[in-house]
């Protein structure tokens, strides 16, 4: 007969316990591994949200998950790991319009969410005098009409009845036409110039005209994002929110607060008294610049109350950036336009403003009246864009509207009567008027800005 001893039992009783503690434990390890699996992938991110853009770009592809992989398109299907892959951090061409969808798997994870963009193309149309310059999607620089001062830029002064490349240019992302020059921007931030140069509106340090782009060096300026043309003059906003001039001061557009023409003016100036800038804009003789607070500032000819600041009185003031009156600061304004010898802010709600000559009725606000402060016009607007005596609006539904002159039909309307109200434009069946502003690309639709219909 066999008899259990103290030791026996307790051996027993100990192993009962580690199958317990163990049991605990390979449980716990059960569900922290179940957890893992659980989780998911983060859903990548794009450095461009969905919107228009004038020319090609790149977008940059994020996930927050450690070692994920990327699986994208850019038909619009949906993306599967048989699709193009990529690394967190790698970047993606978009050189049409299309939509990016993206996905991320990493092992042990549930694969994520699926990101999808809509990119659009646009290009771009400027308009000067008698001379029009276009930029392709692709970055190449076409222009065409008259070319009595070079503004063509092909080297003649020969007029050009159908669109030329200009093949000394390639990369831009940005064009600009004054009354008889014209401004390129490229996408290293540089800018060339060509045309008219009187006043050294060309910014090369001269006051020859010049038959073909002329490269302003990077010691002259930098870091350029947009640029503007009036009727003798030149804008242009730098990367660290600053604006610069040159060309014709006769009435202070320069913003030095001074009216003096000199050999000083034949190069870019940095503006003082502005800081924040996120947007410019050139009438014929004078500046507007958008502050990133939403305030309005103007500098220049105010003989028609174009400065928005209550008068229509010359005075040296008005030669150094002024608020606009009724504006004001923190105030919403997120787009401004200028052309001729009136001005245009567009607040963050859709109510578009106008002030300034008003004689063909192109501040719309119903009368022919000049206005020295500004005037509400519209609401439900996405985009505004200045002609010399005529305003163009997209509204918020896709519509587009005209008002001011018309006397050679420029409103499209249907006809060649003038109206100090907005109106209905007739749009082409095929045309889609859409916009949806794009941070990493300026969106004026203004006379340097998009076109209505690609």
């Amino acid at each position: 007969m066999a008899f259990r001893t103290k030791d026996s039992s307790k051996s027993r009783f100990d192993l009962f316990l580690h199958k317990i503690f163990f049991g605990i434990i390979f449980f716990c390890l059960q569900s922290v591994v179940g957890e893992i699996q659980a989780q998911t992938v983060a859903t990548p991110v794009f450095s461009q949200a969905s919107g228009q853009a004038m020319v090609q770009f790149n977008v940059t592809v994020t996930d927050a998950t450690a070692g994920a992989t990327i699986y994208y398109t850019l038909d619009g299907t949906t993306p599967t790991t048989s699709s193009t892959s990529i690394s967190s951090g790698a970047t993606i061409f978009i050189s049409q319009s299309e939509t990016l969808k993206a996905y991320a798997t990493a092992s042990g994870y549930t694969p994520s969410a699926v990101a999808s963009a809509t990119y659009t193309i646009t290009g771009q149309v400027s308009a000067g005098q008698i001379h029009t310059v276009a930029l392709k999607s692709d970055g190449t620089v076409w222009t065409w009409g008259g070319n009595n001062v070079g503004q063509i830029g092909d080297n003649t002064t020969t007029d050009r009845h159908s669109p030329i490349k200009l093949t000394s240019l390639s990369g831009m992302v940005q064009v600009a036409a004054g009354e008889w020059h014209s401004l390129a921007l490229n996408s290293d931030g540089t800018i060339w110039t060509w045309g008219y140069n009187s006043q050294g509106q060309l910014g090369n340090g001269v006051t020859d005209e010049k038959k073909s782009p002329v490269h302003l060096s990077s010691g002259t300026i930098s870091g350029v994002i947009e640029i503007s043309a009036g009727a003798y003059h030149s804008l242009a906003l730098d990367s660290s929110g600053h604006v610069w001039a040159w060309g014709d001061n006769s009435q202070g557009q320069l913003g030095k607060g001074t009216t003096t023409n000199s050999s000083a003016n034949y190069v870019p100036v940095q503006i003082s008294g502005l800081s924040n800038v996120i947007a410019i804009a050139a009438g014929a003789y004078h500046s507007l610049a958008l502050e990133s607070d939403g305030s309005v500032y103007a500098w220049g000819l105010n003989t028609s109350g174009q400065l928005g600041n209550g008068t229509t009185t010359t005075s040296s003031a008005n030669y150094s950036p002024v608020q606009v009156t009724g504006l004001g600061s923190g105030s919403g304004v997120t787009e401004i336009s200028a052309n001729g010898y009136f001005s245009l802010a567009l607040k963050s709600t859709g109510a578009a403003y106008a002030w300034g000559s008003n004689s063909s009725g192109q501040l719309g606000d119903g009368t022919t009246t000049t206005r020295s402060t500004p005037t509400a016009s519209m609401t439900s607007v996405a985009a505004i864009a200045a002609g010399q005596y005529h305003t163009l609006a997209i509204k918020t539904d896709g519509t587009a509207w005209a008002w001011g002159d018309n006397t050679y039909g420029e409103l499209g309307i249907g006809s060649i009567n003038s109206t100090p109200s907005p109106t209905p434009a007739e749009m082409p069946t095929t045309c889609s008027v859409t916009r949806a502003p794009m941070s990493y690309v300026r969106r004026r639709v203004s006379k340097n800005g998009t076109s209505l219909c690609s």
